[in-house]
Parts: C-alpha cells; sequence; structure tokens
C-alpha cells in the first residue's frame, strides 16, 4: 500500500502538477478507495486491480509503438560500436 501510494502520487503530481491541493486531492482519493476496497470482497478488489493493471498496458503500448524506431536506430548505433571495439 505504501509503495503504491508513492508511486501513485508521483504519476498525480506528474500529471496534474506539483502543488499542496493537488496532492491533499491525491491522498482524499487515495484513502477513499482505501476504504471502500476495505469494505469489498478479496475476489472484487483482485478483480478491480486487475483490470487496472491491464488499463495501464495500453498507453505503455503506445509509447513502446512510438519509441520503437529511436530504440532501434540506437541498437544500431550500441551494436556498431561493439564491432568496433573488437576490432
Amino acid at each position: 500500500m505504501i509503495s503504491w501510494s508513492y508511486y501513485g502520487l508521483q504519476a498525480w503530481k506528474y500529471v496534474f502538477g506539483r502543488g499542496k491541493k493537488t496532492e491533499m486531492v491525491y491522498k482524499i482519493l487515495f484513502l477513499l478507495a482505501t476504504v471502500i476496497g476495505a469494505s469489498m470482497s478479496m475476489g472484487a478488489v483482485f478483480a478491480f486491480s486487475d483490470a487496472m493493471i491491464l488499463a495501464l498496458v495500453f498507453p505503455n503500448m503506445i509509447g513502446l509503438l512510438l519509441l520503437f524506431p529511436k530504440v532501434r536506430e540506437e541498437l544500431t548505433r550500441y551494436m556498431i560500436a561493439i564491432k568496433k571495439s573488437k576490432e
């Protein structure tokens, strides 16, 4: 809970900006989610958690697809540097 809270807060600050008010909004939402999650069945909590992690896959996949050409370019430069160092 502590690590998820911290990572979530850092992402929240990145998206909504840094400030006492935005940080307080996140903490209240996190507290509400914690209370609601504690009152739900374990199966429902796991299902919701799995759904949210799945939702994170989509923006990550889009980012991977957009960055693929840059990664290919850097890999090519790296492989050339390795070949030169072996000569």
